[in-house]
């Protein structure tokens, strides 16, 4: 199976439509915008939140010798945005 990984940070609403755009052509669409700033960024410590299939998830995740980057996974598209906002 053929995977797309979306970094972006657009609208929830924009995941779930190239998820379900893709899905017919057999493509497994992940939604895993990353947090964290240029300082973060060059710590190499930014986090990636993960939402989308379980089984596609599992099987794109580093190898687990290594030790991974931050990961919080959610296992559904478009569910990433809301709890990923600022503190006000």
């Amino acid at each position: 199976m053929v995977s797309l990984v979306n970094h972006g940070t657009g609208l929830p609403q924009a995941a779930q439509t190239l998820a379900d755009l893709a899905k017919p052509y057999g493509v497994a669409v992940l939604d895993a915008p990353v947090s964290g700033g240029h300082a973060v960024a060059l710590a190499r410590q930014l986090t990636t939140i993960v939402g989308g299939d379980k089984d596609v998830v599992e099987r794109l995740e580093p190898d687990r010798q290594r030790p991974p980057p931050t990961a919080v996974r959610t296992h559904r598209h478009a569910t990433v945005q809301p709890r990923c906002r600022a503190p006000r």
